[in-house]
């Protein structure tokens, strides 16, 4: 089943919800139909049809994506897959101490790169 397009301001509303804890300076952006945020202008996360995906290093990528609480992030259907992204499970984004943990650890990551 394709998945289904909504319109930004959801995007945005879910991705603001999501982050409505961190003190940090976050931005919000369009990219692509989708809500990205960035921190201190790094992009860490970004919310779309696709779901909610954060940008992780590749050993934490790959993890998640082999314990199957990640896939990779694709913008469109038959698009590229986005290196360094993971679009995150339904589990992972209900188990609210893991999400915390992988959200600041995507902020971070993202600054120093």
């Amino acid at each position: 089943m394709a998945k289904q397009y909504r319109p930004y301001d959801e995007y945005l509303k879910r991705a603001q919800t999501l982050l409505s804890a961190y003190r940090e300076n976050i931005v919000f952006k369009p990219v692509f139909g989708a809500a990205a945020a960035y921190s201190d202008g790094a992009i860490f996360m970004t919310v779309g049809m696709f779901g909610v995906a954060l940008k992780l290093p590749v050993e934490q990528s790959a993890h998640l994506m082999a314990e199957k609480d990640g896939a990779p992030l694709k913008y469109f259907e038959k698009g590229y897959v986005k290196k360094g992204y993971v679009v995150l499970s339904d589990a992972t984004l209900a188990d609210a101490k893991a999400l915390r943990a992988l959200i600041v650890q995507s902020m971070e990551y993202c600054r120093q790169s």
